[in-house]
């Protein structure tokens, strides 16, 4: 029969949904925190619905009246059956006491039509045979991960149902070190200024060719871990890997472990750099006890958007994350234009703040030849939508050619916050490991040529 293909719905709850909010003001806050006019199926009910989100939204009173005239003003009244049908829906409550239930009916059927409509998507892609299997699942499994978190996590909760964790926020600032939080950059200044990035969500780390930045991600990584660790906390950090593969991201890491360069720790190079070295070989093996102990989960295989997310979200419904790092924005699969940036910037916002996990993105800010202009490659869009910005400068020689053994780190609470005073650094050449330095730096010169403009 045709009546068993139509979409999960419930007419009669949405009229008396209608009629509940237009009788009482408190029963429009209670609908209203469960469910929005694009939950409703019938068309006339989602214009009435979105009428009185419009009144509610300028704080008027919600009523006949009130969400008549902006039908009216929207050229909506008649076509939604009149002030008659707004009236009669009126009639139809029995009590508005029961608000919760007809909102919640609504919103049900609502997600239950998503879902059709996202398994349908799905559907039609598997016709397509895709060739990528892989990512195609991955995609599929992000769809409905949107739609659970959405619909299904509550999103109000009473001051009485969260004060336990409302007052943990409250009395963080109390006791001294404890108020810094576990994610943590390793610069003291910055750390105890934003008591650790643990408050923080999307962070953009901002930077130019050779500058530092996946250098500064790296460091965070291990500064997390290591406290993780020490706190004996189960949770860990994630880090996708898009630019380097295993060999050199073990490589990287274990440099910034123990302070030797990375090309040491490439085939065939420790006796070429740290033959007979004692020191070196104290710390390598120091190293190689550490690793196993760090909770760090690396991943080389996953590279675009959806499958980076899925992958966050599986660690975080495990109550395992404390921190997500990719490594870096540009390398994300997909189209490289600033729309596209700015949308996977979005994503990363938006998943940042569901999730109350901090994720670092290091981006790259290209500059010319003679280091004048900056060809930000979608760097500005990308910090706008970040929580925290840390762009890490490194000072060079007058003619551009050769880095300096020191540099500067400002952040900026979100693009509306002034910046920062500048964080200096210095470089140990050893490692290119950052460290936080006092007053003015005079750093020394090192050997990296300035990179061609790409």
């Amino acid at each position: 029969m045709d009546t068993e293909l139509l979409p999960p719905q419930n007419t009669l709850a949405e009229e008396t949904l209608i009629g509940c909010v237009l009788l009482d003001a408190e029963a429009c806050d209670r609908a209203l925190a469960i469910c929005t006019a694009a939950d409703c199926y019938r068309e006339a009910s989602q214009a009435i619905m979105g009428a009185v989100e419009a009144v509610y939204r300028r704080r008027e009173p919600v009523d006949l009246l009130t969400v008549s005239a902006e039908l009216r003003r929207t050229g909506r009244l008649e076509t939604t059956g009149g002030a008659e049908y707004l009236t009669a829906c009126m009639n139809r409550v029995p009590t508005t006491a029961h608000v919760v239930q007809y909102a919640t009916i609504v919103a049900r059927n609502a997600v239950l039509r998503r879902s059709i409509q996202e398994a349908a998507d799905v559907t039609q892609a598997a016709y397509a045979q895709p060739e990528d299997v892989g990512e195609f699942l991955l995609e599929s499994a992000a769809r409905f991960d949107r739609l659970h978190a959405v619909r299904v996590t509550p999103t109000a909760l009473s001051l009485e149902d969260s004060f336990d964790t409302d007052m943990q926020v409250v009395l963080a600032g109390e006791d001294g070190d404890d108020t810094v939080t576990l994610q943590r950059t390793g610069f003291p200044t910055i750390d105890n200024h934003l008591r650790g990035l643990g408050f923080q969500r999307f962070v953009v780390i901002l930077g130019g060719t050779k500058h530092g930045k996946s250098q500064f991600l790296r460091q965070i990584t291990v500064e997390t871990a290591r406290q993780l660790r020490v706190k004996d906390d189960p949770r860990v950090v994630l880090y996708f890997s898009l630019e380097e593969d295993r060999a050199l991201w073990i490589a990287s890491m274990f440099s910034v472990m123990v302070g030797l360069r990375r090309e040491a720790f490439l085939p065939g190079q420790w006796r070429h750099y740290y033959r007979d070295n004692e020191d070196a070989e104290k710390r390598k093996a120091r190293g190689i006890v550490e690793w196993p102990t760090l909770p760090i989960r690396p991943d080389f295989s996953l590279h675009s958007m959806n499958s980076i997310e899925s992958a966050i979200r599986r660690c975080a419904r495990e109550g395992r994350l404390a921190l997500a790092c990719v490594d870096y924005f540009q390398r994300i699969q997909g189209a490289a234009d600033v729309d596209a940036y700015k949308q996977r910037a979005m994503r990363f916002a938006e998943l940042s703040k569901e999730l109350a996990v901090p994720i670092v993105v290091p981006s790259q800010l290209t500059l010319s030849a003679d280091g004048k202009e900056a060809y930000t490659k979608g760097a500005r869009a990308i910090g706008e939508e970040g929580h925290l910005t840390l762009e890490v400068n490194r000072d060079q020689r007058e003619d551009r050619r050769q880095f300096l053994n020191s540099g500067s780190i400002i952040f900026r609470l979100s693009r509306f916050s002034p910046a920062i005073a500048p964080v200096p650094f210095t470089v140990r050449p050893e490692s290119g490991f950052m460290v936080e330095t006092e007053g003015e730096v005079q750093g020394g010169e090192t050997q990296h040529e300035w990179p061609n403009n790409d």
